[in-house]
């Protein structure tokens, strides 16, 4: 329990880093009120809302994703099933984003973002990849554990 305790906790600081960087990098400077805001600034704020999600996602999607793959899968099958939900979760969210302009330009936008610049899906998939091995490192880790093999038994 306790290692899930801390897997949880550190996991998810991953989507933090990432939205950190990804706002660094590519926000639009272009909006007119959150074009005034710096570098810093930008980074700071994707690094809060990387955080809320992060941790929002693993309550949501992280640890029911867990409970059912725990020690039935191989570490890329579990990781591939943790970036097929985010892409879901994404694009749920997308949709939910522009859902104001209606239900159609919501879903041509949504089409048109995975088409036109798919590094964007992808690379929100390939970070939740990354917290799932991370956090399938910090629960299924056994304590004392060593990366060395065990040494060879002598038998009589």
């Amino acid at each position: 329990m306790k290692r899930t305790l801390v897997a949880i906790a550190i996991a998810p600081l991953w989507a933090a880093a990432f939205a950190a960087v990804y706002a660094g990098l590519f926000f639009p400077v272009s909006d007119p009120i959150l074009g005034q805001l710096g570098r810093g600034q930008r980074m700071a704020m994707g690094a809060v809302i990387g955080l809320a999600l992060g941790y929002a996602a693993m309550v949501l999607i992280g640890l029911p994703a867990h409970a059912l793959l725990r020690r039935r899968v191989a570490t890329s099958t579990y990781a591939l099933v943790w970036f097929a939900l985010a892409l879901v979760l994404w694009a749920v969210v997308h949709v939910a984003g522009f859902l104001g302009y209606g239900p159609g330009y919501a879903i041509a936008y949504l089409f048109e973002t995975i088409v036109e610049r798919p590094v964007v899906p992808l690379s929100f998939g390939l970070c939740w990849a990354l917290v799932a091995v991370t956090f399938r490192v910090l629960v299924d880790r056994s304590p004392g554990a060593t990366s060395a093999p065990p040494p060879p038994q002598d038998h009589p």
